[in-house]
C-alpha cells in the first residue's frame, strides 16, 4: 500500500507554502498592482469622459443660444432694413408725386402764357386783316397813323372781349 512519509509530507507542505509566498510576492502582488493601476486609469478615463460629455453638452447649449441670438438679431436687422426701405420708398414716391405736380403746374402755366401770346398774336393778325378788308372796302389807302390807331383800338376791343 501507499506509505506516507511524514518527513517528505512536511517538506512538500513547506515547499508548497514557500512556492505560494514566492508566487504571491513576485507574481500576484505585481499583477494585483497592475490591475489596480488599470482600474484607476479606467476610472479616471471614465470620469474624464463624463466630464468632457458634460462640457460638450454645455458648449452645445451655449452654441444653440448663440445661434438663436444671432438669428433673432439677424431677423431684427432684416425687419429694420425692410421698414427703412419701405419708408424710403414712400419718401421717393411722395417726392416724385410732388415733382410731377410741380412740373404739371409749370407746364399748365406755360401753356396759359403761350395761349395768351397766341391769342394776342391772333388778335393782331385779325386786326390787320380787318384793316385790310376795310381798306379794300373803302378802296382808298388809309394814312399810317390812322392805321396804327385803328389797329390799337381793334386790339384793345378784342382783348377786352376775350380776356
Amino acid at each position: 500500500m501507499i506509505e506516507i512519509n511524514p518527513g517528505i509530507l512536511v517538506a512538500q507542505i513547506i515547499t508548497f507554502l514557500i512556492g505560494l509566498v514566492l508566487i504571491w510576492k513576485f507574481f500576484l502582488k505585481p499583477l494585483n498592482k497592475k490591475l489596480e493601476e488599470r482600474k484607476n486609469t479606467i476610472e479616471k478615463n471614465y470620469s474624464l469622459a463624463e466630464k468632457t460629455r458634460i462640457e460638450v453638452e454645455n458648449f452645445k447649449k451655449e452654441y444653440e443660444l448663440k445661434i438663436s441670438d444671432i438669428q433673432s438679431k439677424a431677423n431684427q436687422i432684416i425687419n429694420s432694413a425692410l421698414e427703412e426701405a419701405e419708408l424710403k420708398k414712400q419718401d421717393i414716391i411722395k417726392l416724385a408725386k410732388e415733382q410731377a405736380k410741380e412740373l404739371l403746374e409749370k407746364t399748365h402755366q406755360q401753356l396759359q402764357e403761350e395761349k395768351k401770346i397766341i391769342i394776342k398774336q391772333l388778335h393782331n393778325q385779325i386786326a390787320q386783316l380787318g384793316l385790310l378788308i376795310a381798306e379794300k372796302i373803302m378802296e382808298k389807302t388809309v394814312d399810317k397813323n390812322i392805321q396804327e390807331k385803328l389797329l390799337e383800338e381793334i386790339i384793345k376791343q378784342l382783348s377786352d372781349e376775350k380776356l
